[in-house]
Formats: structure tokens, sequence, C-alpha cells
């Protein structure tokens, strides 16, 4: 598994953000791997999963099933679990691996992918995983159609340790009051002007470990790109930017419904952030040049702490393209400025 869009291929911002841990990860149907697992070599700490329409999973293998369910759940060495599904019928292939999580307490990152969690809600089985597991540094839930299950997600998560460095939830289709809801969660909004009556009583429940400074104690990766995000999830990224607690460095926000209001409420935020240096709002078709050269011109009047911006796709337009110009002139701290396959039209035509 590699980074979202924003950071595979880094190059120059390899030292932005969450550092992802050098693990070699081996094939978890290798028995001999499996087997080294199971015995706690601290060589194996990497293991690849993928789930192929119960194969394995549903008895087509026993042995080795349980050998997996023992692995997961009792591995002292075992840092880094990537799990892919090819299944059609997740809601039958899901629990072994769930189930061993469960008592998991050595995963740093946790890398989930191709899972319909429409059909199949494995949330409230993570949720002893993120309280239990002081070692989680990093989550990513992609490809896996969970915007109806963010209200159990965000439960679990609120039970988080608080190590967490990278939320990474892209291409979920998740809508722009569930992104509202969790972004609020992860700011730590315990008042509910906010969140919504659900949330809010999940954050009441939630352990106090949780809630202060919330789930920003360590959170450098946010990566919520290929979502449905709009108005009100771009209001809760002001807030959370304005959050003097945070500390995320990397922002991405690629594939979403952002429209020239939400580009405008998302630079509002930008200007008083002192931690954000990875900006991705690559292609926002909603947004007209008008709304970028509102962005440009809010961000061209103050030194944010940006170094690289991700502009590409977009209509960005001739009175945006000077003004983003200013941003750069100054700007001191930016390094990149990508535009790619971005279109540059009158503003006028």
């Amino acid at each position: 598994m590699v980074h979202d869009q924003v950071g595979s291929g880094r190059g120059a911002t390899n030292s932005i953000g969450y550092q992802e841990p050098n693990i070699e990860c081996y094939n978890a149907y290798d028995d001999d791997a499996l087997f080294r697992v199971l015995e706690n070599d601290p060589d194996v700490a990497g293991l690849n999963l993928c789930i192929c329409e119960g194969e394995y999973i549903e008895g087509g293998n026993r042995q080795w099933s349980d050998n997996l369910y023992q692995a997961i759940r009792s591995s002292s060495h075992l840092r880094r679990l990537n799990v892919v599904s090819e299944s059609e019928r997740p809601s039958e292939d899901l629990p072994l691996f769930c189930r061993a999580l469960m008592y998991n307490r050595s995963i740093e990152h946790l890398s989930l992918s191709q899972f319909d969690l429409s059909e199949s809600d494995i949330c409230p089985m993570l949720a002893p995983f993120f309280e239990n597991n002081y070692k989680l540094r990093c989550i990513e839930i992609t490809t896996s159609a969970m915007s109806d299950t963010i209200p159990s997600f965000i439960s679990a998560l609120c039970k988080s340790t608080n190590q967490l460095e990278r939320i990474d939830l892209s291409d979920n289709d998740i809508g722009d009051e569930q992104a509202r809801d969790l972004i609020n969660a992860i700011n730590g909004d315990p008042g509910g002007h906010l969140l919504s009556d659900m949330i809010n009583t999940i954050w009441r429940e939630a352990p106090r470990v949780s809630r202060s400074p919330g789930l920003l104690h360590n959170l450098l990766d946010l990566c919520l790109g290929g979502n449905d995000i709009g108005m009100e999830g771009c209001k809760a990224l002001r807030a959370l930017m304005k959050n003097p607690a945070c500390k995320i460095q990397l922002l991405n926000l690629r594939d979403n419904s952002l429209d020239d209001e939400c580009i405008k409420i998302l630079a509002q935020g930008l200007v008083e952030n002192r931690s954000v240096k990875l900006l991705d709002i690559t292609n926002q078709e909603q947004v007209l040049p008008t709304g970028w050269y509102s962005f440009s011109s809010a961000l061209s009047g103050s030194n944010v702490s940006l170094e690289h911006i991700r502009l590409g796709s977009n209509k960005i337009g001739d009175r945006g393209l000077i003004s983003l110009g200013r941003i750069v002139a100054k700007n001191i701290r930016l390094e990149s400025f990508d535009l790619s396959l971005s279109t540059v039209v009158s503003s006028t035509g």
C-alpha cells in the first residue's frame, strides 16, 4: 500500500507529516512468513492480506485461517497490516481478522482498502483496537463506501489513545454533513454547537483521555480526498485550522465538492493556521475562476505556513493566476506550486 495521492512520490515533501515506517511486508498466504509472525520473529513486522471471496476465510484452509487469527491477535512484533478486499461478500469474510484486531496491541500502521462498509460495518470491532493499542499511529480506510458508517467510526475513533498521526479516509463518498461531524470530533468540540445530536452523544460517552485537545494531539496528516465535502465540512475545517492545538501538516482535499464560497472559507482558516505545509485541492470542478481569485487574494496578503500547494486540474482563470503569483512572490516558505492540467482562461471569456 502507498500513501494517498498527496503522499506518493512526494519528493521534496518527504519530511512533511507522518513518516511512514520502513517495514517490509510479507504475503500473509506465505506459510513460512505467517509462522514467523506466530513465533514473534521481530524480522517479520508487516503483512499484506488480500481477502478473496472466502477462498481462505470460510474454511478452504482452516489451519491457515486459525494461524492468521492468532498471528494478528497475539503478535507483539507485527507493526504493519495492509488488507485489501476483493470479495463480493464482505459481511461473510470480514469478521475473522476484525475479531483478531480487537486484541492486537502492536500494530502501528493499519490500512484497509476496497471494503464495502455500506454492507458490513466493522467500526464497532475497531473500537477496542483504537482504545487499547497505544502504538497505533496511522489508520487508512480507503475506497470502502464509509458514508453511512461515519457515526460508528467516530464512536470508535473517540476511544483512540491520542497517538494517531495520520487519518486517511480517501475515496469513500463521505457526505458533507458526515465530514463535518468527523472533523469536529477530531477538533474536539464538546460544546455540541457544531456536532449533531448523535455525534454529541458519542462524544459525551468517549473516554476523557480523548477529549483534550481532541484527536489533534499528534495528528499530522488528514486525507479526505475523493469524498463529497462542501460548505459544512469546510466550516469545520476552518475551525480546526484556527485551533492553536492543530499540528496538521498535510491536508488533502482533492476531488471534493468545493465551490467558490467553500474555497473562501478554507482560505480564512489557512490565514490563521501555522501548521499546514502541504495542501492538495486538486480537481475542484465547482470552483470558478472568481473563486480562485478570492482564494489567492486572501492568501497573498498573509505569510501563511504553506510550503507546497497542489491546484492541478482546476479552472484557475487569468486573474486567479496573477493573484496566485502574488502568493509565490510574498510567501518565503513556498517551495512548490503545482498547476498541472489546470486551465487558464480569460475571466471575461
